[in-house]
């Protein structure tokens, strides 16, 4: 079952890129390429192990600190790395926001792998929490950082600022939706009280 959900919703995405101007033979590859790039992130994760203080705490502060350097930073890195093989491809077609449309495939390819993961294991509310937002989250993030690296990063600290940005609001999402909203909303208020 956790196959066809994941299924349904990266071909709706799916068409909603192909619907943008995407070629389907270059979504193709791009949503393989993310489907892909679990493999980097799960080596990033077993690299994370050797730093000492990234874990998952239980402290608001700790647990940030892990979800926007930790989590945030290999999904999207690996992502990332994952899109440098369409690089050369959309640079010499230079079409005005082609690495938006295929850097969200790329970010559709990872997310609806992940998706299988958390709907075979997941409650209700975070099956439903993330069939709603990491589809699109992955790929809005994705998009951004594929057109920051297509745009050759001539203004460096401006995309490195936003890259950061993009694993913080990430990582947010997944907080919600792994805990749900009024749990992950009263576990910020207590921690904000008893500071």
């Amino acid at each position: 079952m956790s196959w066809c959900l994941a299924a349904l919703s990266a071909l709706l995405w799916g068409w909603f890129c192909w619907r943008l101007g995407g070629r389907f033979g270059w979504l193709a590859v791009a949503f393989g390429l993310g489907a892909l790039s679990i493999y980097p992130t799960h080596v990033l994760i077993h690299l994370e192990d050797v730093i000492p203080g990234l874990a998952e705490t239980g402290d608001l502060v700790g647990d940030a600190i892990y979800f926007i350097f930790g989590v945030g930073l290999r999904e999207e890195a690996a992502k990332l790395l994952c899109f440098l093989p369409l690089l050369p491809w959309l640079a010499r077609r230079r079409v005005q926001g082609e690495a938006l449309i295929y850097g969200a495939a790329v970010g559709l390819g990872f997310a609806a792998i992940e998706n299988v993961g958390y709907f075979e294991g997941g409650a209700l509310g975070t099956t439903l929490a993330r069939f709603l937002t990491a589809n699109f989250l992955h790929m809005a993030l994705t998009a951004v950082g594929a057109a920051v690296w297509k745009s050759g990063c001539q203004k460096w600290k401006g995309n490195t600022a936003l890259l950061t940005i993009n694993m913080a609001i990430k990582k947010a999402m997944d907080g919600i939706s792994r805990e749900g909203v009024p749990s992950a909303a009263t576990r910020c208020a207590r921690s904000a009280i008893l500071r």
